[in-house]
């Protein structure tokens, strides 16, 4: 049985999210700085789907199946995206994301933000190393 959320909610340190199996958990914002530092009015754009929650604007994901393991947001640069958030260009080309089975994945997105694009770990750095940086290039 896949274990979903059916609803989000939030009060001013946490966020408490209902599941299909009747369960609620509460988690603290301290651990999605994204979701601590969004408004109120972002964090209820919340897309719920049958493996986690997203929100588009500020660009979280979170999975039900990390919330139950008791992981937080594994991002390390909050502070660029908070800084680029104010200039409107804090969406990430690539998102790290795990699998249900504990795979580290990429999420590649278009030039819009949507999902387009989701490999692993070891197939996206095999093609990064392939790839030729500009400097490269331009060397003959």
């Amino acid at each position: 049985m896949t274990i979903s959320a059916t609803s989000v909610r939030f009060d001013d340190a946490s966020m408490w999210v209902d599941l299909t199996d009747g369960r609620t958990l509460s988690v603290p914002l301290a651990w999605f700085p994204r979701l601590l530092n969004a408004t109120p009015a972002e964090r209820t754009k919340v897309e719920i789907s049958r493996v986690g929650l997203h929100w588009e604007n500020i660009d979280e994901d979170i999975s039900i199946a990390g919330l139950l393991a008791g992981r937080g947001d594994a991002t390390r640069s909050v502070e660029s995206w908070s800084t680029n958030r104010l200039k409107g260009t804090a969406m990430a080309k690539r998102t790290t994301h795990r699998s249900s089975t504990g795979t580290k994945l990429y999420a590649g997105r278009d030039a819009k933000g949507r999902f387009k694009d989701i490999q692993t770990y070891k197939r996206a750095h095999s093609q990064d190393i392939k790839r030729k940086s500009k400097a490269e290039k331009g060397k003959k």
